[in-house]
């Protein structure tokens, strides 16, 4: 990683963070965060990295104001833009996140809010939630992914005033849900999908 955080309480803003090459191994990653808390990665520009933000096993921060551009042609060489893993109580806000493999993941990650995000132009999915629950998305835009959002094996998710639109990929789907519950999707825009 070019940034590998294992403290609380930081702040990394206004970086352009580039190269972070392919790893099948490892989590290869422009910022990597791991058990922190309260830790805020705001306004910095990612190009051209395996992952751009990972964070494991982390609470109470907040990734906000970012931009996130991939460069991989295939998903077997394409990291996530946002990806958060064993996580809680994140805030993933105002960010634009274009050619990832998938641009936001979450898996098993509670209490955590997604908003204001375009996440467009991305291989798999524009937001993609496994085992992740009582987490809530709203007012995003997922635009030309292979599919717009998948909600799998989790409950209690919010899904609000989003956009999904003109997604190509063989599972060219706007919203896709696979064993959900108790959750709810209200006043969102589908087209063209």
């Amino acid at each position: 990683p070019i940034f590998e955080v294992s403290a609380s309480n930081v702040v990394i803003t206004g970086f352009e963070l580039r190269g972070v090459p392919v790893s099948f191994v490892k989590e290869n990653a422009a910022i990597l965060i791991s058990e922190s808390e309260n830790c805020e990665i705001r306004e910095n520009r990612s190009v051209d990295n395996f992952f751009a933000v990972y964070l494991a096993k982390s609470s109470r921060c907040r990734v906000i104001r970012n931009l996130i551009t991939g460069s991989s042609e295939s998903l077997t060489t394409a990291g996530n833009g946002i990806h958060m893993w064993y996580c809680r109580d994140i805030s993933v806000q105002d960010n634009q996140i274009h050619r990832q493999r998938d641009g936001i993941y979450l898996e098993f990650v509670k209490h955590s809010s997604i908003s204001g995000n375009d996440s467009s132009g991305n291989l798999r999915y524009g937001l993609h939630f496994m085992f992740s629950d009582s987490c809530r998305y709203e007012k995003n835009h997922f635009a030309r992914n292979g599919a717009g959002v998948a909600v799998m094996y989790t409950s209690q998710v919010d899904m609000l005033e989003n956009t999904f639109e003109d997604s190509w990929g063989g599972a060219s789907y706007g919203l896709l849900l696979k064993d959900i519950r108790d959750s709810r999707v209200s006043r969102n825009i589908i087209t063209r999908n």
